[in-house]
């Protein structure tokens, strides 16, 4: 299941998203985002996030993000572990973490200790 997106039929193919995809008032509802299946695309609602994010773009012409350093995904647990926990049949798992060159800089000393905790070492 995938939250907070508008599924529509507009023709969107690889490498046009990015379109308004607008409401039959000709209002923007949404920005067409990804191919989701033949006939089937996904558009990312204009909402306050939506908003500052366009903000954002106009006046610096780019959109800061949040870096942690890890990357990951989900992946099935093992079948004792899901037993257990009842409610969960996976989890995630971190499968990279940031380069060299993180760690060498001084900037991130408290990013450090964070993911020093918790990848254990």
């Amino acid at each position: 299941m995938v939250d907070n997106v508008i599924q529509t039929d507009a023709a969107l193919d690889p490498g046009n998203s990015g379109g308004a995809l607008a409401d039959n008032r000709a209002r923007v509802v949404g920005i067409n985002t990804a191919v989701a299946g033949f006939g089937l695309g996904l558009a990312v609602p204009i909402n306050t996030t939506t908003k500052l994010i366009i903000g954002a773009l106009i006046a610096e012409g780019r959109v800061r993000r949040g870096y942690l350093g890890i990357a990951g995904g989900t992946k099935p647990l093992p079948r004792e572990v899901a037993d257990r926990l009842v409610f969960f049949d996976e989890g995630n798992i971190v499968e990279d973490t940031t380069p060299e060159e993180f760690y060498n800089n001084p900037k991130h000393e408290r990013a450090k200790a964070f993911l020093s905790k918790v990848l254990g070492h």
